[in-house]
């Protein structure tokens, strides 16, 4: 006889979830043992004292929220109901699209096409609001799908549409072909992507010294992280590094000297696609770092940052650090990047722009003007000398 039942089995017991039986554990109104396991804590359900039985009666007359049954499989094999070769051809040749398609898009769009004639039939407005359900109510999890292949929403609404432009323009080859026509038969708001290029925040050259400097004494943070965190605040901020680079420089890449580039001091790491990227390296940044080395933790790493527990900072942990170190101190959308952004942009309004191109290393001057930002503190100061009257 089972005296306790674990979160799991008191869950499909009750027909609610492990982590609304969490919930209720916590608010008192399940009788349960607490038990832990090392750093874990876990709960012990007791199903047979009265107060169990009693919430499990008054539950009882609930319907249980089912997930819809996925569609069955269509009697016509996929290639009698599409045809694909065709589809590949017309998006390469660029019609459906706008553009030639890459070998792989063709291969994820197919994909794609499979995954919804499969799980809903033919391509129409109603499978479509289907297919909007079915990934509202997750009835489809990816290990059921065929070679574990689980497009997203957005992913699968594009190859979707492609197909139903390329079902328009075979039935109306032979007139002017409009894409509108069918996006607006479909009648399904396209969903929206994730912007990853939004434009980041700029901050004044003061607010990163202040960042800087209270970074550097804030008793919420060990000793080693704070001289960490200066030196990558202060490094990140004087060569525009971006966060891949910041985290493959290496200890071979100081050069405190200044041999290896006529004389003045650099920085090189590896940043984006592999590239190797040298730039300056200010007295600032060489004394934050010279400051780290004498705390840096003795492992067998050849890079630069290291962390308190010995591990090489990666790309995660350092957007992390910065993500944290920014909400600490009050400074909204703070990140490497915007790290980058801020020092490309003060040194653009002191009217060098290629400058900060080669800062940046960009190679074409029109990326650089995409990163900069004007200061709305000296676009004012500057508005403020000017002078409309006479005399």
């Amino acid at each position: 006889m089972t005296l306790t039942l674990t979160t799991t089995k008191a869950a499909q017991d009750l027909g609610v979830s492990p982590r609304q039986v969490v919930n209720l554990c916590r608010a008192g109104r399940l009788p349960h043992h607490i038990l832990s396991i090392g750093e874990r804590t876990t709960y012990a359900i007791l199903p047979y004292h009265p107060d169990y039985i009693a919430f499990k009666k008054a539950n009882a007359g609930k319907k249980k929220r089912q997930p819809p049954a996925p569609a069955a499989v269509a009697v016509l094999p996929l290639e009698a109901q599409f045809d694909f070769e065709d589809y590949r051809f017309q998006l390469r040749r660029g019609v459906l699209l706008g553009v030639r398609a890459s070998d792989r898009t063709v291969l994820n769009y197919v994909k794609g096409v499979r995954f919804f004639l499969s799980y809903f039939g033919e391509i129409s407005p109603e499978n479509l609001d289907r297919m909007e359900r079915y990934y509202q109510d997750k009835a489809i999890q990816k290990g059921d799908t065929r070679d574990d292949y689980y497009p997203t929403r957005c992913q699968l609404f594009n190859a979707v549409l492609s197909a139903a432009k390329y079902q328009h323009y075979k039935a109306y080859e032979n007139e002017d072909y409009d894409h509108s026509e069918i996006v607006r038969r479909i009648k399904v708001k396209r969903p929206k992507p994730v912007n990853i290029t939004k434009r980041q925040a700029v901050f004044e050259p003061n607010a990163i010294k202040a960042l800087i400097d209270a970074a550097a004494v804030c008793r919420d943070f060990t000793a080693y992280d704070r001289i960490l965190n200066k030196a990558l605040l202060t490094v990140g901020y004087l060569t525009a590094f971006r966060c891949n680079g910041l985290c493959n420089i290496r200890l071979d890449d100081l050069d405190f000297s200044g041999h290896r580039n006529n004389g003045q001091p650099s920085i090189t790491t590896i940043d984006k696609y592999g590239k190797e990227v040298t730039s300056p390296f200010p007295p600032d940044a060489q004394a934050a770092v010279r400051e780290y080395l004498t705390i840096r933790k003795a492992v067998d790493s050849p890079y630069l940052f290291i962390g308190e527990r010995g591990n090489h900072l990666t790309r995660d942990t350092l957007s992390k650090r910065m993500g944290r170190l920014g909400r600490k101190f009050g400074l909204k959308g703070f990140t490497t990047h915007a790290l980058r952004r801020s020092v490309a942009t003060a040194v653009a309004m002191n009217g060098d722009t290629l400058a900060a191109q080669h800062l940046l290393h960009h190679a074409h001057l029109n990326t650089t003007q995409i990163y900069l930002k004007p200061s709305v503190p000296r676009m004012l100061a500057r508005l403020n000398t000017l002078s409309l009257s006479g005399g």
